[in-house]
């Protein structure tokens, strides 16, 4: 059962009222270990944990990498953490290395201070520190744990740069049209009223949108905003809205495969890391399981900590599961084999981050051309249906 930390308060044996917050599986948990404390609890209520916030995340791959140098260079980690606390950019990033450093210098371990500091949501990061301070080899377990996040947000940030250019052409072109259709053509029906004439059937229906879109554009301008903040809602409340919007997501057109990849590229990765570092296979499992970011690949690593827990290999699981390409299968079956799994899951890793490098960079020369396409369409459709009556009434002259 996982851990929840609890607000307590209580009395001691001198009856003074102490208060705190400590981690227990359950409240009678908590009670026991209070008491073996000498503390008769009176109220516990269970508290969200600190979590490292958005804005904040873009340090960690930077304190991971600094980190990780000093500790190489022989510095104690105390002293690591306040040359990081200096150099650290975002305020809120640098109150969570204080807090590590205050949990520290109290005598807690690097993996519960960074725990109780606010990345309790970082559990692979938390399971490589823990075993890397029992084996020894924190210096490089952050270094490894640095290179993979710098990878991670070099992805990110690619994939953001090849659908950034898009969503603006497209944001404009919305824009335009609907710039056109409120003060563009209405001046152009008022010539077209004087003509007396019949419009081409083209014509009619631009007339028609402009003056729907003129009558309700608050409301189309709210039901984008309405709908997005329903999907929001929905996303951020219900567990069963999250596994949909990640089961749909496999199945689009291009870029289907393009998140399996990914999933499959840091859970390979992952992994690879975890055994690396000394961690038991079903706990690596574990680990790597919400660090693939889909709910469906989750559940494929859950099915197979399931079969391990069976007694069944690794090798056998993964190819029985319909889930996990062949290739993966094989090699992981062959690591098994000669006893050399995290290299063969790094190799696996290495093969689909490729893949994903190569989607990205044909997606955007891709995009491109289409987004481009689209709003040509969109403007001379415009222009035409405007112009058609004023060429018809020329050629009639």
């Amino acid at each position: 059962m996982s851990e929840r930390r609890f607000a307590w308060s209580g009395r001691n044996l001198q009856g003074l009222a102490v208060s705190g917050q400590t981690s227990a599986a359950d409240v009678e948990t908590l009670k026991r270990e209070l008491y073996r404390q000498g503390i008769l609890l009176q109220q516990a209520r269970t508290v969200k944990p600190p979590t490292l916030k958005a804005a904040d995340t873009e340090q960690l791959p930077l304190f991971l990498r600094q980190c990780a140098s000093l500790l190489q260079a022989g510095l104690p980690l105390v002293q690591c953490m306040d040359i990081c606390i200096d150099s650290a950019d975002k305020r809120g990033f640098r109150e969570l290395l204080l807090k590590t450093r205050e949990q520290l210098a109290e005598g807690s371990s690097f993996s519960e201070a960074l725990a109780n500091s606010g990345l309790s949501g970082q559990r692979l990061l938390l399971h490589l520190v823990r075993a890397a301070e029992e084996a020894g080899t924190l210096d490089i377990c952050m270094e490894r744990l640095a290179s993979q996040a710098e990878k991670s947000a070099l992805l990110k940030a690619r994939i953001r740069k090849a659908l950034s250019y898009p969503a603006a052409v497209l944001a404009v072109t919305m824009i335009v049209t609907v710039l056109m259709l409120t003060k563009v053509v209405p001046q152009f029906a008022r010539t077209f009223a004087s003509m007396n004439a019949e419009l081409p059937w083209l014509t009619q229906i631009l007339l028609q949108a402009s003056d729907y879109v003129r009558s309700h554009l608050l409301l189309l301008c709210l039901l984008p905003l309405l709908f997005a903040a329903v999907i929001h809602t929905c996303l951020q409340r219900y567990e069963t809205a999250r596994t949909l919007r990640d089961r749909l997501s496999l199945k689009l057109p291009v870029f289907g495969v393009l998140i399996r990849d990914a999933c499959l590229a840091r859970l390979c990765r992952t992994l690879s890391d975890c055994l690396r570092a000394g961690v038991p296979l079903l706990q690596a499992l574990a680990s790597a399981a919400p660090a693939t970011g889909n709910r469906v690949c989750e559940q494929a690593c859950h099915d197979l900590i399931v079969q391990l827990q069976q007694g069944q290999p690794l090798g056998f699981a993964v190819r029985t599961h319909s889930w996990f390409p062949v290739m993966i299968a094989q090699l992981v079956h062959a690591g098994e084999q000669s006893g050399t799994l995290d290299q063969m899951l790094e190799n696996c890793a290495l093969r689909y981050e490729q893949s994903v490098e190569q989607t990205v960079d044909r997606l955007g020369s891709l995009i491109e051309p289409v987004i481009m396409a689209i709003l040509g369409i969109v403007i001379a459709t415009l222009m035409l249906a405007m112009y058609l009556p004023v060429f018809r009434l020329g050629a009639v002259l």
